[in-house]
């Protein structure tokens, strides 16, 4: 169970050291301020008992899973802090990576004889033998414990095994033969702080048994500008204690349980001389715990008379691929003039030797030379590097034929000679020949020779066989000697129900010559639940199948699944449906869905059919035009009433439907001709088609450059297309006048003598950009697409 408290991140700012030595005077479950300062914001105070328990009353949370709450806020706070730090990892840091909870302060009495009791230390006195008892003591403020029916005496100060012949002494006044063994129950617990450059300074509450680690683990531990080598103790003004972690974490030597009493503060200073460790030393940086990033090097904290020798003994001295003649120094002076000086690698130059702030000691990499072996690589039972030998030749490393494999190539390998100067050669011999004793190709072998092996398949193309068609898996397979069509059959899964499954067919291909097609009997090649063809050898039936065959199975000439089609907007039973007849008109469509509402207006009906090529001639020059408009401008405020009403209007009637950049997929129908029985207007329905019926409207809209470039107008019978774009505010000077559009209610687009032109209610005008230029109005961008009106139209049914 943990029992550290974390009272605060932080300490009042205007607390000096004086002061602070009467700010932990107040009793334990009160902080007292001191009279001038002004507590920092962030810092907490200890709650009392009855405000602790009242906290676990409401949050109804026990005392340890709040302080378990505490303990993990603090440790993310310091996690996040510590992501900050930017630069090569500090030596010793990894002692602060995890941030561990302070010690029990429950034991079971297992307490060293020479622990010093103090106030607030729980006691267990056992007497045995002239009289039995076991009782509880805790040392109060006077030092004492009372024993009942025994008296008290005085064991503050004293270590346990002390207080031990203290307490026999008590005892023995009341029984002559008697004995005391006494033990720890519970350490006291001490308020300490820590101070100066650590990641959450503040007032820890922990036991009197915690080590100096511990309690800087509590704050995070020294921070990027913290030192780790002159930890200092302070109590009564003074320092006390001073802790260099450096030996602890080097060679775990340095005494980090000194004893801490109430008040006592942690004060981690500003670090000293700095230095960075680079290059192949055996003390390597290693991956950070919280990003698993390596450094490149290691950042140490030097005193005023340590020199690189101490620097290299706390790094564990050099790799053994370091070059061990010289070590670099590289220097930056006051004049930021970088230079860099060797410094040879004896005890006595490193010793003489001074480092200064920011300097960089790096030990070279020696770059590897293989040197006296030979190294064979590829299809070869035993591949990798073997000793060198004089009149070592190529049949001696394949020992007679035991490094074969059985598709080792015999006919060729390779030998690649590197020479001292690097330069490399190409020899090529033939192994069989070299394992029969030919000098020609039993080549003699120097140091650093390559030989290299290779596979028959190294020389023979991928045998391949193809299934297509409406097969579960159909694809590309490889081939077997002795595979026949049924084999191929069933790697292909089986026929899909569009699948004709009473014949399939084998397509051999021989030399470059014409195919030769087999007809099959698919149904007694299939493999099913109740068997499969394995014992059919008859190479008529089931013919055998050669490398870069192809089997086909075709589908169902009058297969069709559920064809289905949509319609939304202003009929009575909107939604989808699937078409129960051959040959469905759109008539009869919309009767199923139960006929037009009143509000209906069948003049501007929408049609939607995907187009596999081509498309209608009216949309000559519309594409170019709609991806111009969708460049245009928005001019309207946006955050006014009256814009927002211009832009819903504009989404109400979906004149713009199956208009996009691409092509039309708008067809132009007449709905109320084919609504009055007119079987030349009817259209017959496909699969996938979509039909909208809009809502009533006595409206025309004008979208594009123009002084009010979306906005919809009344129209006025006999009213022009001139007309509707002088209401507009007239073209911009960015309009292209000679590319104006009418589009009709009925999706009918009316390219020339534009101006002229009667505007009927549901008719747009559409005025495109002249010139392309850069909007800032993506958000409306949306807006106009086909795909936004299509769903606004279903919307206002």
């Amino acid at each position: 169970m943990c029992t550290c408290l974390v009272v605060g991140a932080q300490t009042p700012s205007e607390l000096d050291l004086q002061n602070l030595k009467q700010y932990v005077g107040a009793p334990q479950n009160q902080i007292q301020q001191a009279p001038d300062a002004t507590p920092n914001k962030g810092a907490l105070t200890p709650k009392t008992a009855e405000g602790k328990d009242a906290e676990e009353n409401r949050t109804g949370l026990s005392k340890e899973e709040l302080q378990y709450r505490e303990n993990a806020k603090a440790e993310t706070e310091i996690k996040a802090l510590k992501a900050r730090d930017k630069g090569p990892r500090r030596f010793a840091a990894d002692l602060f990576d995890t941030r561990q909870a302070n010690p029990s302060a429950t034991t079971d009495g297992g307490i060293a004889e020479d622990y010093v009791l103090g106030a607030g230390d729980v006691l267990s006195v056992n007497v045995y033998g002239s009289a039995t008892f076991d009782v509880p003591a805790q040392v109060d403020g006077r030092g004492e414990i009372v024993i009942p029916k025994v008296g008290s005496v005085k064991v503050a100060g004293l270590s346990l095994g002390k207080a031990k012949q203290a307490v026999q002494g008590l005892v023995a006044r009341q029984f002559s033969r008697a004995n005391v063994d006494l033990q720890v129950m519970k350490l006291r617990e001490v308020r300490v702080f820590v101070l100066g450059e650590v990641y959450k300074g503040g007032s820890f509450l922990v036991s009197s048994l915690s080590s100096l680690v511990n309690v800087l683990g509590l704050s995070g531990g020294p921070t990027s500008a913290g030192s780790f080598r002159d930890i200092r103790v302070v109590r009564g003004g003074q320092v006390i204690h001073h802790l260099d972690l450096y030996p602890l974490r080097a060679e775990g030597r340095g005494n980090v349980n000194f004893s801490l009493q109430s008040g006592d503060v942690i004060f981690v200073p500003i670090v000293g001389i700095r230095v960075l460790m680079e290059g192949a030393f055996l003390r390597v940086a290693a991956p950070s715990r919280e990003t698993g990033e390596g450094a490149t090097g290691i950042q140490l904290e030097l005193k005023g008379q340590e020199s690189a020798l101490d620097a290299v003994r706390f790094m564990g001295g050099l790799l053994p691929t370091a070059y061990s003649s010289f070590l670099t120094l590289q220097r930056v002076d006051p004049n930021g003039v970088i230079s860099v000086q060797n410094i040879p690698n004896t005890d006595q130059a490193l010793r003489d030797t001074r480092l200064f702030f920011n300097d960089v000691v790096r030990a070279l990499v020696q770059t590897e030379r293989t040197e006296g072996v030979v190294e064979v690589a590829g299809r070869i039972r035993v591949p990798g590097r073997f000793a060198h030998k004089p009149g070592l030749r190529v049949r001696d490393l394949l020992a007679g034929q035991e490094q074969l494999l059985p598709d080792t190539y015999l006919g060729r390998g390779e030998l690649v000679r590197t020479y001292r100067d690097e330069r490399q050669e190409l020899l090529t011999f033939d192994v069989a020949k070299a394992l029969e004793g030919d000098v020609s190709h039993n080549l003699a072998l120097e140091p650093r020779d390559r030989l290299t092996f290779y596979t028959i398949t190294d020389f023979r193309l991928p045998r391949k066989v193809t299934v297509i068609g409406p097969f579960t898996h159909p694809g590309t397979f490889d081939w077997f000697e002795g595979m026949r069509a049924s084999d191929l059959v069933f790697r292909a899964g089986i026929p899909q129900l569009s699948a004709n499954r009473y014949y399939a067919e084998l397509a051999h291909t021989k030399d470059g010559k014409p195919s030769q097609v087999l007809r099959l009997d698919l149904e007694r090649l299939l493999s099913t639940e109740a068997g499969s063809p394995v014992s059919l050898r008859d190479d008529t039936l089931n013919p055998r199948v050669d490398p870069y065959d192809t089997l086909s199975l075709y589908e169902k000439p009058d297969y069709r699944t559920h064809r289905v089609v949509h319609i939304g907007g202003q009929v009575a039973r909107p939604g989808t449906y699937v078409l129960d007849q051959d040959k469905p008109t759109l008539s009869q469509l919309i009767q199923r869905a139960g006929g037009l509402t009143p509000e209906a207006m069948p003049k501007a009906g929408i049609f939607l059919r995907s187009l596999q090529g081509g498309g209608d001639p009216q949309a000559k020059g519309v594409a170019d035009i709609l991806g111009r408009l969708n460049e245009t401008k928005l001019l309207v405020e946006r955050e006014t009433s009256a814009g927002q009403a211009q832009k819903t209007a504009l989404f109400r009637p979906p004149i713009l439907h199956g208009l996009s950049d691409a092509k039309l997929n708008r067809m132009v129908v007449n709905f109320e001709g084919a609504l009055k029985g007119d079987r030349g207007q009817d259209v017959e329905m496909l699969d996938g088609d979509d039909v909208i019926i809009p809502r009533q409207t006595d409206a025309a809209y004008v979208v594009g450059e123009t002084a009010s470039p979306f906005a919809t107008y009344k129209v006025v019978p006999g009213s022009k297309v001139a007309d509707l774009l002088k209401t507009a505010g007239g073209l911009t000077r960015n309009a292209d006048s000679w590319n104006i559009r009418l589009v009709k209610a009925d999706g009918r687009i009316v390219d020339s003598w534009v101006n002229g032109k009667t505007v009927e209610p549901g008719d747009t005008v559409i005025v495109p950009q002249r010139i392309r230029r850069d909007t800032a109005w993506q958000d409306d961008l949306a807006a106009l697409t086909p795909i936004a009106l299509l769903l606004n139209a279903i919307r206002w049914r």
